[in-house]
């Protein structure tokens, strides 16, 4: 059986994540006459999906925090 360890920094990885992809979608909608529009929209699915990751770890962070879990 394994503990799963949550932690500011794991977090702190996904946001840079978030961020990094973020820039590049950013970059990418100045140049979208020269980008596959569904490999555009799955880096856009793929945000949101990070979006998600992050806010449920934010929420599994807080619990811990306050003692829920």
């Amino acid at each position: 059986m394994t503990t799963t360890n949550y932690s500011i920094l794991e977090l702190k990885d996904l946001l840079n994540d978030l961020e990094n992809l973020s820039t590049c979608l950013m970059g990418l909608s100045a140049v979208s006459e020269h980008i596959d529009s569904s490999s555009y929209h799955r880096l856009v699915d793929d945000q949101y999906s990070l979006i998600q990751k992050i806010n449920s770890y934010a929420s599994m962070l807080r619990a811990i925090d306050s003692g829920e879990l």
